[in-house]
């Protein structure tokens, strides 16, 4: 939206920009989907050497199931 916080820009491009930046120092934390992650790294296959690391919420292991389907969860369904 036009009156969003990061006005105008994709959240793929402020996610890059940020990175280019911060080269180096960036940590990326996915709280949901890695779908605007995804597409920064579609868009800008050089954001990949920028990011000092990804974390990544979501997933399950052991004896836990999936909280969407019997083995899907719900962060990583999605995309």
């Amino acid at each position: 939206p036009q009156d969003s916080v990061f006005g105008e820009e994709s959240a793929s491009d402020f996610i890059y920009q940020a990175c280019k930046l911060h080269h180096g120092s960036i940590v990326v934390i996915t709280l949901g989907p890695l779908t605007n992650l995804a597409q920064c790294v579609r868009d800008h296959p050089d954001v990949v050497e920028m990011v000092k690391d990804v974390i990544v919420m979501g997933g399950s292991f052991g004896e836990k199931r999936g909280n969407r389907t019997p083995s899907a969860e719900a962060n990583f369904i999605s995309d």
